[in-house]
């Protein structure tokens, strides 16, 4: 594990984690205001900071619009433990779960 993924392993927790799992549901580029009502955030100033942090990490950026867009995925901590098929977010171990049925 580089420095970086150290670095962005320390960072990415509590609501800045909860932001970067939500972009990566979504798939599209999300403004602050409909992050801070799809996570129920007190005010837009709260996803503001926490979007911020995330691009200061690379993960990350913000487009022409004002929009924000996933700039790096990352496998770090927590998210080891899940895999992207499509628009799905899921665990790892279903696969395993899923083979073990065939037989």
């Amino acid at each position: 594990m580089t420095e970086v993924d150290n670095k962005i392993e320390l960072e990415l927790k509590g609501k800045a984690l909860q932001i970067y799992w939500y972009m990566l549901k979504q798939g599209r580029p999300v403004g602050t205001r409909e992050i801070q009502r799809a996570l129920n955030f007190s005010s837009p100033s709260i996803a503001h900071h926490h979007l911020d942090k995330l691009k200061t990490l690379g993960l990350v950026k913000k487009d022409n619009f004002g929009q924000y867009l996933l700039a790096e995925k990352v496998e770090i901590g927590v998210l080891q433990a899940f895999t992207r098929v499509g628009r799905l977010i899921l665990p790892r171990y279903t696969f395993y779960a899923f083979s073990l049925q065939l037989f």
